[in-house]
């Protein structure tokens, strides 16, 4: 039997895995599901996702309990996609960890799409474009009308982000390419959208890899960024619309990490 139906107050102390295991094996019961714990910046939340025999103990790290949380409800909105011909395609790194509770719930499978902003030096704090692999790219026009930007250190970073992008598709699927997206719906998951360029590039490639919709789902994004991208998504999902200037996430993700979290993702057993 699973365990009842929970809800996580604030700032309670999170289970381990330990004491899930050492509770159970005290009764005799043995369950083939463990409680996962959700706390911290989203709360009240039901956790209605568990962790199987055989499965990473991904959730059982308090570090990434909001990313987990944040997946846990993205995925009960897109519930109608269970189960279907659909794809689960994170923004790494910080979109793994969502993305991957996402695709468990739904029962999908999960992969990455890669892509990388650009920046000028210049501008440091300015995105002045995205770059993703299979060749979309995305230019923020407004960068380039100020002082000392040009297109010509436009192209420069460009190529510098392209060489990025080769050894990441390395480090994240080993070289080999995304599945066939013909004809598939894609839902696209990231842990916040920001200026939104990486998004619009995404999107870009999708449709040109011939997805057949293309579904974003973010815990947070900002009005504004939400009617930029409203024209070129078939739909968008956001928890909160109006995000704090503060950190969204207790713990950052690098990309080494990410990739690691990927693959178990990958290989662990869905709800």
């Amino acid at each position: 039997q699973a365990l009842p139906f929970h809800y996580i107050q604030r700032n309670r102390k999170a289970y381990t895995e330990a004491n899930c295991i050492e509770r159970h094996q005290k009764r005799g019961d043995a369950p083939r599901r463990l409680l996962i714990p959700c706390f911290r910046r989203l709360v009240m939340t039901p956790t209605n996702s568990y962790l199987l025999p055989g499965s990473p103990p991904i959730e059982l790290n308090p570090r990434y309990a909001d990313r987990i949380s944040a997946g846990h409800q993205l995925g009960q909105l897109l519930l109608p996609y269970r189960e279907g011909h659909s794809l689960v395609l994170a923004l790494p790194p910080g979109g793994v960890v969502i993305a991957g509770e996402v695709a468990r719930l739904l029962r999908l499978p999960l992969d990455v799409l890669l892509v990388r902003k650009i920046t000028l030096r210049a501008y440091p704090a300015l995105i002045a474009g995205a770059l993703s692999e299979y060749g979309g790219l995305c230019l923020n026009r407004a960068v380039l009308r100020l002082p000392k930007a040009s297109l010509e250190s436009f192209w420069r970073e460009a190529d510098l982000a392209a060489r990025d992008l080769a050894a990441q598709h390395q480090r994240y699927r080993g070289g080999r390419g995304l599945p066939p997206l013909h004809r598939r719906q894609v839902i696209l998951v990231d842990d916040g959208i920001g200026s939104g360029v990486s998004q619009l590039v995404a999107l870009q490639t999708l449709r040109r890899l011939h997805a057949r919709r293309c579904i974003i789902a973010t815990p947070h994004a900002s009005p504004s960024v939400i009617a930029q991208l409203r024209p070129h998504a078939d739909r968008i999902v956001v928890l909160d619309s109006n995000p704090q200037p503060e950190p969204y996430w207790q713990q950052q993700i690098d990309d080494q990490y990410a990739a690691l979290l990927l693959g178990s993702y990958q290989h662990a057993k869905t709800v």
